[in-house]
């Protein structure tokens, strides 16, 4: 296989077909990759990164870009660069968990910002007061989602407001 992709998103790539793979590094939206192959179990695709062999979920590559919404300079509901520039951000940028509501100490990560199945999108936890990189935003039913690294390298997309008390300060 040699085939050229692009990421839909922000995304990590591990030294493994699957999340249990140690993260090596990440690729942008739209950035151009050479598909390589594809496993057979987990169907994510090969490619080389910087010289050493790398996987990316096929969840995350398409092959044709996909269109980035401009900056507005307010909530137009898109994507990334609408909701960075209402709250006056430039991405990527350092934020920390805040947790208000008594009784709630964590929030969730998960792998895709649309979706919201703990059986199968959950990727994990994280706890108040947690230092994290905000990446890029996306919308689901109004509300903006970042797209979240966390000190240990493990990415994905969680509520930037839940309504619930947890939010993010920078």
């Amino acid at each position: 296989m040699n085939a050229t992709m692009y990421a839909t998103q922000t995304v990590n790539v591990r030294n493994l077909p699957n999340t249990d793979g140690e993260k090596v590094g990440s690729l942008s939206t739209n950035q151009e990759i050479t598909v390589l192959g594809q496993c057979n179990e987990t169907s994510w695709y090969k490619f080389e990164l910087d010289g050493q062999t790398a996987f990316v979920s096929n969840s995350y590559l398409s092959t044709e870009k996909v269109e980035v919404q401009q900056s507005t300079g307010g909530n137009s509901g898109g994507g990334g660069n609408s909701w960075a520039a209402q709250f006056g951000v430039t991405l990527p940028f350092t934020a920390t968990l805040q947790v208000a509501t008594e009784g709630i100490t964590h929030h969730l990560l998960w792998n895709h910002p649309t979706s919201f199945d703990p059986d199968t999108n959950l990727i994990c936890h994280f706890w108040d007061g947690t230092q994290v990189t905000i990446s890029d935003f996306a919308t689901y039913r109004g509300c903006p989602m970042a797209y979240v690294t966390l000190p240990d390298g493990t990415g994905g997309w969680a509520l930037f407001y839940d309504g619930a008390g947890c939010y993010f300060t920078w």
